[in-house]
């Protein structure tokens, strides 16, 4: 009949995740993890998040602290606080945390808490390190230089010889 301020809360932020990227991950499979995390944020994080989430960012939004290390909050709570919430508000096929990147107003990214025992997880103060689809061609050996040592390396560019003779350099330019 009457439900808690938190439980409206958890179940905003629960309708506002992205879709999934895979069908490994369903919303069944992320729910656990989100659920056990949003058990140990205080009521103000979870306003805070809510916030951040429900805007996508277009507000400025304060630090959500999450305790770091424990991974006892669910079957799949081996993804650090803050990689759960970027795939699940902005980035679904996010898997690793050296992909995130503090952006520069973020407390946590400095070390701004005071508290070592807990990260910002505000999903909306990561930026995602770009990774090429493809891997970069093969360097190539080939020198850029002249064909034949008479040759300018670009066109309309001249040529500057310098020589030495008996304590003098002589520069001859080709025109």
């Amino acid at each position: 009949m009457f439900r808690s301020r938190r439980a409206a809360l958890v179940r905003r932020l629960w309708r506002q995740r992205c879709a999934a990227a895979g069908p490994e991950d369903g919303p069944g499979a992320l729910k656990p993890a989100a659920h056990a995390l949003f058990k140990k944020l205080k009521d103000e994080e979870l306003e805070l998040l809510a916030q951040a989430v429900e805007s996508r960012g277009a507000c400025e939004s304060g630090c959500v602290w999450a305790p770091r290390g424990e991974s006892r909050g669910g079957p799949k709570q081996a993804l650090p606080p803050q990689v759960l919430l970027c795939r699940l508000y902005r980035w679904p096929d996010l898997r690793q945390p050296h992909e995130l990147k503090h952006l520069c107003y973020c407390a946590g990214g400095r070390g701004g808490c005071g508290d070592a025992a807990a990260l910002c997880c505000n999903p909306h103060h990561f930026s995602r390190l770009a990774v090429p689809e493809t891997p970069p061609p093969p360097y190539s050996k080939v020198s850029c230089g002249p064909s034949w040592p008479g040759e300018p390396p670009f066109p309309g560019t001249q040529l500057l010889e310098f020589s030495y003779d008996g304590g003098h350099w002589r520069g001859i330019m080709d025109v």
